[in-house]
C-alpha cells in the first residue's frame, strides 16, 4: 500500500511538473516573435509556434503535417538539406514562402536529433525574420556596385586618399590625366605629383576639412605629369567620416582643365592685344579731337588777322585782346583734354551765366556773320548767380553754339536763351539746322560717335562731362529738317 501511495504521489508530481513545463513552453512559444518548430527526419512539420501567423500568414494547422521543404525557396533547399544531414546543428539562412506567395528571408538556429544509426530523426528550429536585413544588405551591395561603376567609369579622375595623403584607390581616368599606372599611383601620394607652388594651399584646405570648417572645397591646381609636363586640373575634395564623426578618408575628383586654361591664355593674349590696339586708336582719335577743338580758336584768330589786313583802321589794338583770348583758349583746350582723362577738380566761383555769354558774344556773332547766320540772345537778366568754372562754361557754350552753326545752311538762326527755373538756371541753345534722325539720338553721347562728316565724336562727351561736373543735366530735342534744341539745367 505504501508503495502504491508513493508511486501515486510521484506520478502526481511528475504530471504536475510536466504541466508546468508545458505551460512554460506554451508561454514562451506563444509570446516570441520568432518561429519555433520541429519536424521529422523526412521533413514533416510536427509543431510550429503561433507566431507563424503574424509573420507568414498561416494558421498553425495549415503547416503541421506538411513537408517543410515544400515552402522553402527552390534555390535554398539543397543547402538546408545538406546542413540537416551532415551537421548536428548550426545556423542557416533561407527563404520561406508567405501565404500570399512572396518569400521572406529567415535565419534559423537548428538542432538535429539523430537515430542510433546516424540517420536524421527530427530537427528543432528557431527562425527569425531577417527580410529587412537582407534588403538592407542588398541595397548596400547595389549601392557599392553603383559606386564602383561610377568610380571606375567616371569621365573625370577620381581617387580615395587616406589621411596621410596616400592614394588607396584610383580610376583609369586619373591615370590617363597624370600619366601613371594604377599600381604606380597607389605607391605615392598627392604631394608627390603636386606642383610645389600649389602644395601649401592644398594642405591648408585639407586642414580646413579636418577641422570641420567646411564640408568640401574646390581648387584649381597644377599636377606634375609622369613625363614632367604641367597639368592644370580642377580638384574637388570632401572628407568621409564614420558613424561617430571620426575622419576616415578623402574623396577627390580631378577634372582636366588644360583646354580651358589654353583658351584663357589665348583670350588674355587677345584681350591684351585689343587693349593695345584700342589704346593706339584712342590716342589717334583723341589727337584728332584736340586738333578739331584747337582749330576753332585758330580759325577765329586767322579771321581777325585777315580782317585787320583788309581794313584800314586806326585802332587795331581793339582786336588784340580778342586774339590773345583765343590763343589762351587754345592752350586751355589742350589742358582741358588732358584734365578730362585725369578727372580734374574744377574751380567754381559765383558767376553770372549771362556775363559769360556776353563775354563770348563778339566771337560767336563774328563767326555767325561770316557764315551768314543770325545770332539771337534772349537772356533773363534776373537769373541767379551760380557756382561756375569760367573756362569750362566757355568751352561748353562755344562747342554747342559752333555745333549749331555747322548744322545750318546759310541764313540760319541760332538762339541762346537763359531762364530762371525755380532754384535752377536753364540755358537753351537752339538752331534751325538739319536736325538729328531719331535712330541716331540714343548714340549722341557715346565717345567718338558723330553725325558730322569731319567730326571726332568727342565734343558732346566733353560738354556732358562739364555739365555733370557742375551738377547739372543736358538733354537734346531734335526734329529732322527743323532743327535742334539743347536744354542745360544748372
Amino acid at each position: 500500500m505504501k508503495m502504491n501511495s508513493m508511486e501515486s504521489i510521484w506520478h502526481t508530481n511528475t504530471e504536475k511538473r510536466l504541466q508546468e513545463i508545458n505551460e512554460l513552453f506554451q508561454l514562451i512559444t506563444e509570446n516570441t516573435s520568432d518561429v519555433i518548430s520541429y519536424s521529422t527526419g523526412d521533413g514533416l512539420c510536427k509543431y510550429v509556434s503561433s507566431s507563424v501567423q503574424s509573420l507568414l500568414g498561416y494558421e498553425t494547422a495549415e503547416l503541421i503535417g506538411k513537408r517543410t521543404f515544400d515552402f522553402i525557396h527552390a534555390d535554398d533547399i539543397n543547402a538546408l538539406h545538406s546542413l540537416g544531414v551532415n551537421k548536428a546543428g548550426g545556423v542557416a539562412s533561407f527563404r520561406f514562402r508567405h501565404k500570399f506567395g512572396h518569400y521572406l528571408w529567415f535565419e534559423s538556429a537548428f538542432k538535429s536529433i539523430k537515430n542510433e544509426d546516424g540517420t536524421l530523426k527530427y530537427n528543432i528550429s528557431i527562425a527569425r525574420d531577417i527580410t529587412k536585413r537582407k534588403q538592407a544588405e542588398e541595397n548596400l551591395r547595389q549601392s557599392e556596385e553603383r559606386f564602383q561603376s561610377a568610380f571606375g567609369h567616371a569621365p573625370i579622375g577620381m581617387a580615395l586618399v587616406d589621411l596621410n595623403g596616400q592614394y588607396f584607390k584610383v580610376n583609369q581616368t586619373l591615370c590617363s590625366i597624370i600619366g601613371y599606372s594604377e599600381q604606380e599611383l597607389l605607391q605615392i601620394g598627392y604631394m608627390d605629383i603636386t606642383h610645389p607652388e600649389d602644395l601649401n594651399k592644398h594642405m591648408q584646405l585639407l586642414d580646413m576639412l579636418m577641422n570641420r570648417a567646411a564640408s568640401h572645397f574646390f581648387l584649381e591646381k597644377r599636377y606634375i605629369h609622369k613625363h614632367g609636363s604641367i597639368i592644370w586640373a580642377l580638384l574637388g575634395v570632401s572628407l568621409v567620416h564614420d558613424d561617430e564623426g571620426n575622419p576616415l578618408y578623402f574623396i577627390a575628383q580631378i577634372e582636366d582643365i588644360m583646354d580651358r586654361k589654353k583658351l584663357e591664355l589665348l583670350r588674355d593674349e587677345q584681350e591684351e592685344l585689343m587693349r593695345r590696339t584700342d589704346k593706339l586708336s584712342t590716342i589717334g582719335q583723341l589727337a584728332a579731337s584736340i586738333a578739331h577743338e584747337i582749330r576753332n580758336p585758330l580759325t577765329t584768330i586767322r579771321g581777325f588777322i585777315q580782317l585787320l589786313s583788309e581794313m584800314n583802321t586806326t585802332n587795331p589794338q581793339a582786336y588784340y585782346p580778342i586774339i590773345l583770348d583765343e590763343l589762351d583758349r587754345a592752350n586751355d583746350i589742350i589742358s582741358d583734354f588732358l584734365a578730362l582723362s585725369k578727372n580734374r577738380v574744377i574751380e567754381k566761383k559765383m558767376r553770372s551765366l549771362n556775363d559769360i555769354i556776353h563775354t563770348l558774344y563778339p566771337i560767336i556773332s563774328a563767326e555767325a556773320n561770316l557764315q551768314g547766320h543770325t545770332m539771337v540772345l534772349d537772356l533773363d537778366e534776373t537769373i541767379s548767380d551760380l557756382l561756375l568754372d569760367d573756362k569750362e562754361i566757355k568751352q561748353l557754350l562755344l562747342n554747342l553754339i559752333r555745333n549749331g552753326m555747322e548744322a545750318m545752311d546759310e541764313c540760319g538762326t541760332l538762339t541762346v536763351v537763359t531762364r530762371q527755373n525755380q532754384e535752377k538756371v536753364e540755358l537753351q541753345i537752339s538752331d534751325t539746322g538739319c536736325g538729328i534722325p531719331k535712330a541716331k539720338m540714343a548714340q549722341l553721347f557715346e565717345p567718338f560717335y558723330t553725325t558730322k562728316e569731319k567730326g571726332t565724336g568727342l565734343g558732346l562727351m566733353v560738354c556732358l562731362n562739364i555739365v555733370e561736373k557742375h551738377g547739372g543735366t543736358l538733354t537734346i530735342q531734335s526734329e529732322e529738317n527743323k532743327g535742334t534744341l539743347i536744354i542745360i539745367t544748372l
